[in-house]
């Protein structure tokens, strides 16, 4: 028998099934090479793969049948799915006697072949092949027509689809285009599952079927496609099909084609989603930036009008010790609290950016938060506040950094105190459960809405009649700090309230240290009130008001003083005179006050005691300061007990602060 297939993986294939049969195979590889080598072998049968590379089998088999020494020769197409129904009638018009599928039942091929070899060929008549081109004009008509029908649906999928935005949303796009496209695929429903980002199920129902009386009636038919993008899962799509519809493959083909294109509509929406929550957040932000900004300006610029009228009262009333006294005390109350707005922010930027390191010891709990009370009574007695502190009898002991816990006591009770009204009430509570201490600042003042509560705790954010925004009297960064100091000591805090008007709580929780773990643990360093003798001491400040300052500090302390204004001069005067103590700016304009540290210290070893004045604290400027060869590091502004705590130190050969 002859094969003629360009296949050579078919050709083998079928050689050896045959040929495992019995039968004699010749192979040709082309249309006209197979016609040829039928004329010359005359074979029993012929097998015709029907796509060939130079004639196409249609037109081989028609030609085979004109010759009179092939008619008895039966034709057998080989076909695949891609023919469809008219594609094998056409073969049998062409005048092949059958076909067989592609790719062959290796089973069953080589008795199919042996029907066609004991059948006897018919020879067809003029009426034969009229009654089969029939067949095949109305095979192709109906094919036509299919084409037709689903080349409509495609162009109503195309409609559903027009004039959808991603603006609407991933809900209101599915609600918009699921009933379109159920109609356009004839189906009475279509449910988009999702299960990116989040679960939900959306059913749009076909226009007409939702008038239906039957639509509530369970479906005959339900279609489940998956709903992917690149390879990534969205969901599912199913089509709810009614007893009428009879849905067939071509629908199934549409539903592949519906699914595509809802993937990629909830796909498009879902970024642009993101985008405007991303561009919601960041105008947010800019808003909150701005608002800081104007707030911190307001700030820092509101001390200045009390502390310049507190100077001219200096100037004029050089007479009366009294109003003078007052005037300092005005200048020094507002000169601390720009201090303190500067240190809040300066300590919330070193934790954001893990720079804060803690000095812990065991300190009892009790005795910081007495501390925060100390100085956090005065502002609440000028608020005419209560304020109320109930502790256990026995010790609460924590390993923690008690200059920074007993910030974070501080900045609840500023909080407290600046919601609270006058004559208001606030309270302290401390108390232990099982192996957990917990500090409780209760007040009675306006309460935060539930909405905020998550929010109190972000950086610049307040409370006020209007909601969150940023107000006069702070910066509200004061809780903020507080969560990161709690957290960076491995607690956690927590803030409650009933909402408007019924007050606030914030609870810290901190693990205990047992007595058994506290022994033999060094205790917190007493802040003794020792002094330092005087001293020969070197003042290195470019700008001449802040040095001129600290001359007169530091004279009136009882230290003699010289002074320098650049980085060579003082190198030059710090070998000349060998001063005991050098205060030294590290921002210098010539040379920096690190690379003097490194000079002075080469030339007077350890004779010297070097402090570095800087408005820089960050663990990396104090480390800079050590390697330059600085025994302390004090920020600026340095007030009298600051010097007079280095100096001491001095005296005790403390290591670097």
């Amino acid at each position: 028998m002859l094969y003629i297939e360009d296949d050579l993986g078919s050709r083998l294939l079928v050689r050896q099934v045959l040929e495992e049969a019995g039968h004699v195979v010749v192979e040709a590889t082309n249309g006209l090479g197979g016609i040829e080598a039928a004329l010359r072998e005359h074979p029993s049968l012929i097998l015709l793969d029907i796509s060939l590379p130079d004639v196409d089998g249609y037109a081989v088999a028609g030609i085979l049948g004109t010759f009179p020494t092939l008619a008895p020769t039966p034709v057998v197409a080989l076909t695949d799915d891609a023919f469809g129904p008219a594609g094998r009638a056409r073969t049998l018009v062409a005048g092949c006697d059958g076909y067989i599928d592609k790719p062959i039942d290796v089973e069953r091929f080589a008795d199919q072949v042996a029907e066609f070899l004991l059948s006897t060929r018919k020879v067809r008549t003029p009426t034969d092949l009229g009654k089969l081109n029939e067949q095949f004009v109305s095979g192709l008509l109906g094919q036509l027509d299919d084409v037709k029908k689903t080349k409509e649906r495609l162009e109503r999928i195309d409609a559903a689809m027009d004039e959808l935005t991603a603006e609407l949303g991933v809900k209101a796009l599915l609600d918009t285009v699921l009933p379109r496209l159920a109609a356009a695929i004839g189906a009475i429903a279509l449910v988009a599952e999702l299960t990116q980002p989040s679960p939900d199920r959306v059913v749009g129902r076909a226009p007409q079927a939702a008038l239906a009386v039957h639509v509530e009636l369970p479906p005959a038919a339900e279609w489940k496609h998956p709903l992917a993008l690149a390879g990534r899962s969205l969901g599912f799509l199913s089509a709810l099909y009614s007893a009428e519809a009879s849905p067939s493959e071509d629908d199934e083909a549409l539903l592949r084609v519906v699914a595509h294109q809802v993937g990629l509509a909830v796909e498009n929406a879902r970024l642009y989603e993101r985008e405007q929550s991303m561009r919601r957040e960041i105008e947010a932000q800019d808003r909150r930036k701005d608002d800081f900004l104007a707030v911190l300006a307001h700030e820092l610029r509101a001390p200045l009008a009390p502390i310049l009228s507190s100077m001219e009262v200096i100037a004029h009333a050089a007479g009366d010790a009294g109003l003078v006294q007052k005037a300092r005390e005005v200048v020094e109350r507002q000169v601390r609290y720009q201090a303190g707005l500067l240190d809040d922010l300066l300590d919330l930027t070193r934790i954001a950016r893990d720079k804060i390191e803690l000095v812990r010891h065991v300190v009892d709990l009790r005795s910081v938060t007495a501390a925060a009370v100390e100085v956090s009574r005065p502002s609440i007695d000028e608020r005419r506040q209560t304020l109320a502190i109930s502790a256990p009898d026995d010790r609460l002991l924590v390993s923690a950094d008690p200059v920074r816990l007993e910030q974070v006591v501080i900045n609840l009770l500023t909080n407290a105190a600046k919601y609270t009204p006058s004559g208001g009430a606030i309270s302290v509570a401390l108390d232990r459960r099982a192996e957990t201490v917990m500090i409780t600042v209760r007040d009675s003042g306006e309460g935060i809405p539930p909405e905020m509560l998550d929010r109190v705790f972000d950086p610049f954010v307040q409370v006020s009649e209007a909601g969150a925004r940023l107000r006069p009297g702070g910066l509200g960064i004061g809780l903020a700090l507080a969560k990161r100091l709690v957290e960076l000591h491995g607690g956690t805090i927590e803030a409650r309230s009933a909402g408007r008007g019924q007050g606030s709580e914030f609870i810290v929780r901190l693990s205990v240290v047992s007595a058994s773990e506290a022994a033999g643990v060094e205790a917190p360093p007493e802040s003794g009130a020792a002094e330092a003798g005087p001293a020969h001491v070197l003042v290195v400040e470019d700008d001449r008001d802040t040095r001129e300052m600290l001359r007169l500090t530091l004279e009136v302390a009882g230290h003699r003083v010289a002074v320098a204004g650049t980085g060579r001069e003082a190198i030059e005067r710090a070998v000349e005179m060998h001063p005991e103590v050098m205060l030294v700016d590290l921002g210098l304009p010539d040379v920096d006050g690190n690379e003097v540290a490194r000079q002075v210290r080469a030339a007077l070893g350890d004779a010297i005691f070097l402090v570095a004045l800087t408005g820089y604290g960050r663990a990396e400027d104090v480390r800079q300061a050590e390697a330059a060869g600085f025994d302390a590091h004090v920020l600026k502004p340095a007030n009298v007990e600051n010097l007079a705590s280095v100096l001491v130190r001095r005296r005790r050969g403390a290591g670097l602060l």
